[in-house]
């Protein structure tokens, strides 16, 4: 009994012993299971605050514009005139085949001396120098300044490119002295403005006198004579004479 007792005795020593291995390989391997996840969470904390200025930084390269500037276009005047004071960019129709040049002015030089309320035809000579045709839904419109009693015309015929085209506007002075100025351009048939402008410049030399009208002086009328109407006078009735007195008888006067 007493071998059995010890053989029990040691089977359960090293039953003992063998649960305390396995009880401290578990325990060492979920330490080192915390120890791993402790330090991924470690590592990640680190990484989320390191600051980004470690990245190096790209420089942008800038890009030069696109945008063209569109160029303007001065008048050609072959008559020695001045330039005129307004002058849109070409292409300001949007449709780049209409485009003018101002070659000369045929009539009404700039500086004409003009009368008080002198009418007169102002013709300047125009150049198709786009690449579409003007036709009759083409016109010429006034601008900006003294129109002058001028009227917008519409375009006489069909010319293309390359032509001329001369512009006639009737017009009159104004009554007052002084220099007017008036601005006309070319548009198609939507309406815009394209090309050159051109003008018209006079000179009222004197202001219109108005001649007064003489006023009349009313004639004086007659005094009409008011003659009298006469008036019937009563006509007295006639007073009798007394009777002289009956003689006494037996009297006789000697």
């Amino acid at each position: 009994m007493a071998v059995k007792r010890r053989i029990w005795i040691l089977i359960l020593a090293i039953v003992l012993l063998s649960g305390c291995r396995l009880q401290n390989q578990r325990m060492l391997t979920e330490t080192a299971q915390v120890t791993q996840i402790q330090g991924a969470q470690t590592l990640v904390a680190s990484l989320s605050l390191t600051p980004q200025a470690t990245a190096t930084a790209v420089p942008t390269t800038s890009l030069p514009p696109t945008d063209t500037p569109t160029p303007s276009f001065t008048p050609i005047s072959t008559s020695g005139t001045s330039t005129p004071f307004a002058t849109p960019t070409s292409g300001s129709s949007g449709d780049p085949c209409d485009d003018a040049r101002f070659v000369s002015d045929v009539s009404i030089p700039d500086g004409t001396e003009m009368d008080p309320g002198e009418t007169f035809t102002k013709t300047w000579r125009i150049e198709n120098t786009g690449t579409c045709e003007w036709t009759e839904d083409y016109s010429v419109n006034f601008l900006s300044g003294d129109k002058l009693e001028g009227e917008s015309i519409q375009i006489n015929g069909t010319f293309e490119p390359g032509e001329a085209y001369d512009v006639s506007i009737d017009m009159k002075a104004p009554f007052e002295a002084g220099t007017y100025t008036g601005t006309w351009t070319i548009m198609n048939e939507s309406g815009f403005s394209f090309g050159n402008t051109f003008y018209v410049e006079i000179e009222v030399t004197s202001s219109a006198t108005a001649t007064p009208t003489p006023t009349q002086t009313p004639t004086a009328s007659e005094t009409p004579t008011i003659t009298p109407t006469p008036t019937n006078t009563p006509t007295p009735e006639s007073t009798p004479s007394p009777s002289p007195p009956a003689p006494t008888s037996g009297t006789q006067e000697g």
